[in-house]
């Protein structure tokens, strides 16, 4: 298959990791290999996360959130807050738009693999970039710009009718579980 034949050729230029939807980046060419042998999977399988989906339950959240370092009052609010969030996906441009009571609190508005960044609730500033799995996996990696901040990772799939969301940040992981609603 053409697929073989590049990761034939990959081995042989050397490679590294392709993060997060390898199979592999080329070194020589700095092309990311799955997007060219699999060009509308991403989209394919984008799809179905577009919609409104409702927090339903999560676990060690909260210590997620502490070991992030996020303030003891926000904190409080994640925790007794059942937000929803709104995912839309026009020609490769992502949208999440958290809304929690009919007001926005959050917007992420981006393309895969590009790098933006982000001015949280609590008053932090992070990198943030998103990628696709070639399962389908949504990630999301949030790096610290000031030194004081920590690097989280989030993971979302779909499995059935649920958005799964596994938060990881200092070796804590939480858990959030979201019903698709609309």
């Amino acid at each position: 298959t053409a697929f073989a034949a590049i990761s034939l050729s990959v081995d042989q230029c050397g490679t590294n990791r392709c993060r997060g939807h390898g199979p592999f980046i080329c070194s020589v060419s700095n092309t990311c290999l799955e997007k060219a042998v699999y060009p509308n999977r991403q989209q394919q399988l984008g799809q179905r996360y577009v919609g409104r989906w409702q927090l339903i339950q999560q676990e060690n959240y909260v210590q997620f959130l502490q070991a992030e370092g996020v303030n003891p009052i926000s904190v409080l609010l994640a925790d007794q807050l059942r937000p929803q969030i709104v995912i839309t996906n026009y020609g490769g441009n992502w949208k999440f738009v958290t809304e929690v009571v009919g007001t926005t609190t959050l917007t992420y508005d981006f393309y895969l693999d590009g790098d933006y960044i982000e001015n949280t609730v609590d008053g932090r500033s992070l990198h943030y970039a998103f990628t696709m799995s070639r399962d389908g996996r949504l990630i999301q990696y949030r790096t610290k710009i000031d030194p004081n901040d920590r690097d989280s990772t989030f993971e979302r799939y779909i499995t059935g009718d649920k958005m799964i969301c596994i938060c990881e940040t200092g070796g804590v992981i939480g858990k959030r579980i979201f019903q698709k609603i609309g």
